[in-house]
């Protein structure tokens, strides 16, 4: 293969060599998809032997697009998001991406006026975990060639990278119930943030019920549980199982707490432990290293965060992800 003499080669030179269009190089040297084995192979190694580097100016042209991956999540105030968004950062970096992150603090207005912004700049395509109810805009871009995927809740019609979080949470109880435990709180306050997308958090109170509902029958089988749905019962729970030692307490030595997230584990943590049953869920890496012992339900997180480039950038269907039910001590 000849080597241009100039020492500074474009991507319309490179796909001139290669007898390509600019677009299929664009699929080669970002690892997209829809391009044949051999010719990205061809076009890889036109690269290297011409010091070819990446120009992404030059790449934009191709699609209209810029170098800049849109994120919206809710905030920064939890390892679950920061996990994803560094998987996100990383796995975007390595595809010849730059990330562009904004936070919606969990005000659906807020969400789609970062998502005008986002698409103003001219993003090649967005990550969001959303909480407006109304996913029309997003349809709207991805009709106009924008690519969405969304991470944390679903929305209809819009890819999404995450797990089966209907599954893992029946999955999560079942594992509770086969230890014994027939008394279950379930410890979901977010529940009543009706106006919000909070589709994640309804699957996993439905997985829930489903288990409890369909765990059998007779008097082995009876199973008492309450849900915890709104953030005055969740206060009260909290009140009520730090005074625990006193006779008025309505927790025994047959309760297990469930949480949909280790936000709310966390709390309950210090007031159970030793006393009563509490299954988690997310099993970030830094719960698990300080409570080695908690029993819960692990999110991929960092695989998340990288599915959802690789959806957005190769244009591929959602992904649900394998999780996993972590034994441990609390249960």
């Amino acid at each position: 293969m000849k080597k241009l003499s100039n020492s500074r080669i474009t991507v319309k030179d490179l796909a001139r060599i290669c007898g390509v269009s600019i677009g299929t190089v664009d699929r080669a040297i970002n690892g997209r998809g829809g391009i044949n084995p051999d010719t990205k192979k061809r076009i890889l190694d036109a690269a290297e032997a011409n010091g070819f580097v990446k120009n992404q100016t030059a790449l934009s042209l191709s699609s209209g697009r810029s170098a800049l991956i849109g994120v919206i999540i809710t905030d920064l105030s939890n390892e679950f998001l920061t996990t994803i968004l560094t998987a996100i950062e990383s796995e975007a970096s390595a595809r010849g991406f730059s990330t562009l992150i904004m936070m919606s603090k969990y005000d659906p207005e807020r969400e789609l006026e970062c998502a005008a912004r986002m698409r103003s700049m001219n993003i090649a395509g967005l990550i969001v975990f959303p909480v407006t109810l109304d996913p029309g805009y997003y349809l709207d871009m991805i009709r106009r060639g924008i690519p969405v995927v969304t991470i944390g809740n679903r929305a209809d019609g819009i890819p999404f990278a995450g797990i089966d979080d209907f599954a893992a949470m029946k999955e999560g109880t079942g594992y509770v119930l086969s230890r014994g435990y027939r008394r279950l709180i379930y410890a979901a306050p977010l529940l009543q943030k009706t106006s919000q997308n909070i589709r994640a958090q309804l699957l996993r109170r439905d997985g829930f019920l489903a288990a409890v509902e369909s765990f059998g029958s007779g008097a082995e089988a009876d199973v008492e549980y309450h849900v915890v749905d709104s953030y005055d019962k969740y206060r009260r729970m909290l009140a009520e199982l730090e005074s625990g030692a006193g006779r008025d307490c309505s927790f025994d030595a047959g309760t297990a707490l469930i949480c949909p997230s280790d936000a709310y584990t966390a709390d309950c943590l210090p007031l159970v432990r030793g006393r009563y049953g509490l299954m988690g869920f997310d099993r970030l890496p830094l719960i698990g290293r300080l409570i080695p012992e908690l029993a819960g339900v692990a999110y991929p997180t960092a695989e998340i965060g990288k599915a959802a480039v690789g959806i957005l950038l190769d244009r591929t269907d959602s992904i649900l992800l394998p999780f996993k039910i972590v034994p441990g001590e609390t249960i």
